[in-house]
């Protein structure tokens, strides 16, 4: 039984459009996802823009061009949501989780249908509520005509907001879900693993990989809602960023770090208490062909069960050698680059 991908409503619909037949034309466009966030682009930056500017308003990245990062983050959001799922699979593949498992159906897909449909709903009705009811109409189309009533209206909740909510959730189920379902089953580690990880270095991985690419994110964020301002004396559109926006960057850099470390430490308090279970029926075993094992001075080994003795000392001392976190040095200094460099790139670009 192997990982399958995982359908989503937006594969399904761009299966019925046609998608499938772009496979053979456009080869790097070999998902769907990837398809639908290419299609939304094209929309947004060629046919939407274009009516902007035939109706008078001009084209908006002519007055802020750091406004193209925006088409660049969700092309990447798709790419690494399909990426993510690759590596996923290959993950348990490798760690044979699947064969291992009590339950193996827990680690078949890597997202929640529930999650996924949850977060896509609330992001929908989020940037719907927004353009009505915050910005308004008449606001709307007082800035860009109808070309920016489309935009707000449709491009935005239905073309973006889905690929963000897929990848958001497959973050979500790679930082939180996944650790959480090794935590809760019956696999234990791998104790002759030459890396002494136990055999979860691919999760390990994941984890750092998924927060990296959103770290990435939030970078690529900050120079997009910094840079205008920092340009101001070249564009015709700079607007400061107030405190509200400096605070939410920071609460999503919060948020983002905190959803790494528990992932890491709910790995680590799992790896801990295999480890430590083990060692002790090891110990349990050995101290059945010791006379006075609790008395050093007394302790005497039955010449009969030397070999038995020998046999889980070594055992012992593998399960000993373990680390009880899923990283390696170099994955750590990884870590700590990833963990200061967000808030480190938002401080230097507020306060220029």
């Amino acid at each position: 039984m192997e990982a399958t991908p995982q359908h989503t409503p937006v594969d399904r619909f761009v299966d019925r459009i046609g998608g499938e037949s772009l496979f053979q034309v456009v080869p790097f466009l070999d998902d769907p996802l990837v398809i639908y966030a290419a299609v939304v682009v094209f929309y947004e930056q060629i046919i939407n823009q274009t009516v902007r500017f035939a109706t008078g308003y001009g084209y908006f990245f002519l007055d802020n061009p750091l406004w193209l990062l925006r088409p660049i983050l969700l092309i990447g959001a798709a790419a690494v949501t399909q990426l993510l799922h690759d590596r996923y699979a290959a993950a348990i593949d490798e760690m044979k989780l699947i064969e291992r498992a009590e339950n193996p159906q827990q680690f078949k897909k890597l997202t929640s249908s529930r999650l996924t449909a949850g977060i896509m709903i609330a992001g929908i009705g989020f940037t719907i509520a927004n353009a009505l009811l915050i910005i308004g109409l008449p606001t709307l189309y007082d800035a860009g005509g109808i070309a920016d009533v489309i935009q707000f209206l449709v491009i935005i909740p239905f073309g973006y907001a889905p690929i963000f909510a897929l990848f958001l959730s497959t973050y979500i189920a790679v930082e939180i879900l996944v650790p959480r379902r090794i935590a809760a089953s019956n696999i234990g580690l791998y104790y002759h693993d030459p890396e002494q990880l136990g055999g979860m270095r691919p999760i390990g991985e994941l984890v750092k990989l998924a927060y990296y690419f959103l770290i990435i994110g939030l970078i690529l964020y900050a120079i997009a809602l910094y840079g205008p301002y920092l340009l101001r004396d070249y564009l015709s559109w700079a607007v400061a960023p107030g405190q509200i926006a400096n605070i939410l960057f920071t609460a999503v850099w919060i948020v983002t770090l905190t959803t790494m470390v528990y992932g890491l430490h709910t790995l680590h308090k799992f790896m801990r208490r295999q480890k430590r279970e083990k060692i002790q029926q090891l110990d349990d075993r050995a101290r059945e062909f010791v006379d006075e094992p609790w008395d050093i001075e007394q302790f005497e080994l039955r010449e009969e069960a030397q070999e038995d003795y020998e046999d889980l000392r070594t055992r012992m001392e593998l399960v000993s050698a373990t680390k009880e976190y899923p990283a390696t040095f170099t994955m750590w200094a990884q870590l700590t680059v990833g963990v200061i460099a967000p808030k480190a790139i938002q401080l230097i670009l507020s306060n220029l």
